[in-house]
Order: structure tokens, then C-alpha cells, then sequence
């Protein structure tokens, strides 16, 4: 991949081309009181997703660096903040929308329920989507680890289930710093 910029300069553009997703995301996550853990603001969530996506966009192609950063910072906001799909497409466009809408999980009252086989043969489907799903899971598994959480217990029995379902060989990398984690 051939990148225009210094890596300053890319990253300012793509920051400044993402801002509208980030500034809404946040927005919306607040308005829902919507907390990471026990304390921290969800654009801390939000950004560490973010971050995980940066660290990875190399394997992402540049045409699709906006929309893959803006569905990573929305990447909630069907799922927790009350919006809708068109909400969101408004907002980030249909690209970007469609991702956000494949990481949006099924109703259910069990987790097993809510990221089952459907959500994730779906997920799949959408350029992109497992991509972002990935850095969600780096950013929650991260967290988890830092923080002595029990999800970390739940994320590790996950995995296994997870990586078949959803497994593309072109995002190794990922899979093996998430595997890293939960071991």
C-alpha cells in the first residue's frame, strides 16, 4: 500500500476525516449513560477499538481507512446507544453503516444468544466487518487482562468458537495478539 502522506500528515487527515464519527459516538454513548467497566467514560472503550484499528490498518486497503476508523468508532451505537442503522448511515455513510450494523448483536437473553452463529455468518458477509469486530475484542480483552476482570475468563472460552466462525487467514496478525492475550 502506498500511502500519499507522512505518517503525521495521514494520520491528521484521516483524524480530521473521522471527526463527525467520533464526535457523534461519543455523543451518543453519553447521552445513554453508557459506562466502560466500572467508571471509565465509554470513549474510552471507543478509543481503544480505535486504537487497535490503527495498529492494523495496513491491512485494510487505503480506500477504505475512513469508513473502516468511523465504524470503529460507532461500532456501538445500534447495539448500545439507541440508534438506528439510518441513524448511522446519516452520519458515517452506508459503508461504515453497513459494518456497525454486522457487529450489532441478535436479541437475546443469554450472551451464547446475542453473538451466535447467525450474527457471526453474518458478520462475515460485510467487508471489513471482522476486521473491526477483532479490534473491539482486542481493545475488550486488553482491558480485561489490565484489569483482573472476569470477562477475560469469558473472552478465552469464546475464543475458540469465535476464531472458527469468523477465521480470515489475511487478518492473522490479529488473531495471534488476541490469542496472545487470552493465553
Amino acid at each position: 500500500m502506498e500511502i500519499k502522506y507522512t505518517t503525521y500528515e495521514y494520520l491528521d487527515k484521516l483524524y480530521k476525516d473521522t471527526k463527525i464519527a467520533r464526535d457523534f459516538a461519543i455523543k451518543v454513548h453519553k447521552d445513554t449513560n453508557h459506562i466502560y467497566g466500572n467508571e471509565l467514560p465509554y470513549d474510552y472503550h471507543l478509543a481503544s477499538t480505535v486504537q487497535f484499528g490503527l495498529k492494523y490498518l495496513y491491512l485494510i486497503p487505503e480506500d477504505m481507512h475512513i469508513d473502516v476508523i468511523s465504524a470503529l468508532w460507532c461500532h456501538d451505537t445500534i447495539e448500545d446507544a439507541r440508534q438506528t442503522y439510518n441513524d448511522v448511515k446519516k452520519i458515517i455513510g452506508e459503508r461504515a453503516a453497513d459494518i456497525v450494523f454486522a457487529l450489532t448483536n441478535e436479541k437475546g437473553k443469554e450472551r451464547s444468544d446475542r453473538a451466535n452463529d447467525k450474527y457471526y455468518s453474518e458478520m462475515v458477509q460485510i467487508p471489513y466487518a471482522v476486521f473491526c469486530k477483532l479490534c473491539d475484542k482486542l481493545a475488550n480483552a486488553t482491558y480485561s487482562k489490565k484489569e483482573g476482570s472476569s470477562m477475560l475468563k469469558k473472552y478465552k472460552r469464546e475464543q475458540p468458537h469465535f476464531e472458527i466462525m469468523v477465521y480470515d487467514p489475511s487478518l492473522q496478525p490479529m488473531f495471534d495478539e488476541l490469542n496472545e492475550i487470552l493465553d
